[in-house]
C-alpha cells in the first residue's frame, strides 16, 4: 500500500507491505496468524530506508476479523476490525480500529454491496461511509480495506492517506487496485505498479524439480535440483534483490534479517524457471 502525508514535500511517500508467513501465535488462549509490517520509507529521497516490525496477529471467527498489534496500539488488546456478515444498503456495521487508547466500536453506514473478480473468483465488496457521509471506504472479503488490511477505519485518526495497491496469495498477484485515491499525495504521484517478479511463474514450473530445505531456515539453505540451474536470485518481501549468484547447492542466509523471501531460479538460456518462498527465522 502507499501512504502519503499532506505536510511532506511533493513526491514523498511510504510503501507498506503487510505479510502473513503462515506461523501462529497465541493470545489469551486463542490462535492468531502472525503478521509482519515492512516499511519502505521515503523511497528515492535522502531518507530512503527499509525496516520490518512484527505487527501482531489476526484471526477470523464467524466472518469477523480480530487483530492485535502491540506495534500499532502499544497494547495486546484484541480488536474486531472487520465484520463481513450479510448486510444491505442502509445497515450499520460496528467495528474497532487499531490504535492505542481507542477500543470503542465505530459505526459504518453501508452505502452499497457488490462483487468484484479476484483472480477468477467473485469477492463481495461492502461500501461504507461514516455517519456524516464524509469519508468513504470499501471492504473486500479475503483482502480487507481499500486503505490496507490493518488500516481499516484509519480515516478516524489520521491526516495521511492510505491506499491498498496490490494483494498477493503467496507469490501470485490476485488483485490490483484500479483507482487508488492518493488523497494527500502531491505530484509526482507514487508508482503503483505491482511487482511482476513476485507475481508470475513460467508455465514450465512443474518441469523444474527443485527441493529446498530447511524451510524456515536460520543459517544455510540446501538446494537440490534434477535440472540445470544457472543462477539464483533472492528478493525480500518488498521486491528488493538481496542475492544474485551462480547456482550453489548451499546458500548461506545467516546475514539476512528474519522475514519472507522469494528465490528465483534461472536456467542456462536465462529463461525464468521457478519461484519459491523461503522463511528466514
Amino acid at each position: 500500500m502507499e501512504r502519503c502525508w499532506y505536510f511532506y514535500p511533493a513526491g514523498w511517500h511510504d510503501l507498506y507491505y503487510i505479510t502473513m508467513d503462515g506461523t501462529d501465535t497465541i493470545l489469551n488462549g486463542k490462535t492468531y496468524k502472525k503478521l509482519f509490517h515492512t516499511t519502505h520509507h521515503a523511497p528515492g529521497t535522502a531518507f530512503d530506508s527499509t525496516y520490518t516490525n512484527y505487527l501482531g496477529g489476526m484471526r477470523e471467527v464467524n466472518k469477523q476479523v480480530f487483530m492485535f498489534s502491540e506495534w500499532l496500539c502499544l497494547d495486546t488488546i484484541a480488536r474486531m476490525i472487520y465484520d463481513f456478515n450479510d448486510v444491505v444498503q442502509g445497515d450499520t456495521i460496528y467495528t474497532q480500529v487499531l490504535t492505542n487508547g481507542l477500543t470503542q466500536f465505530i459505526p459504518h453506514i453501508v452505502t452499497g454491496v457488490d462483487e468484484i473478480d479476484v483472480n477468477g473468483s467473485p469477492r463481495r465488496q461492502i461500501h461504507l461511509t461514516d455517519e456524516n457521509g464524509f469519508f468513504n471506504e470499501t471492504w473486500t472479503e479475503g483482502i480487507g480495506s481499500s486503505m490496507g488490511l490493518v488500516y481499516a477505519t484509519y480515516w478516524l485518526l489520521t491526516d495521511n492517506s492510505y491506499d491498498l495497491n496490490c494483494f498477493y496469495d503467496g507469490n501470485d498477484l490476485q488483485y490490483t487496485n484500479p483507482s487508488p485515491a492518493y488523497a494527500f499525495c502531491t505530484p509526482p504521484y507514487p508508482e503503483s505498479e505491482c511487482d511482476p517478479i513476485l507475481s508470475s511463474q513460467d508455465p514450465g514450473d512443474n518441469d523444474l524439480q527443485v527441493t529446498i530445505f530447511p524451510n524456515p531456515v536460520s543459517y544455510s539453505l540446501h538446494i537440490e535440483s534434477k535440472v540445470h540451474i544457472k543462477s539464483i536470485q533472492m528478493y525480500n518481501a518488498i521486491g528488493i534483490k538481496v542475492i544474485d549468484i551462480p547456482f550453489t547447492e548451499e546458500l548461506n542466509l545467516s546475514c539476512l534479517p528474519r522475514g519472507l523471501y522469494f528465490l528465483r531460479f534461472t536456467g542456462k538460456s536465462q529463461q525464468f524457471y521457478f519461484v519459491e518462498r523461503v522463511f528466514k527465522g
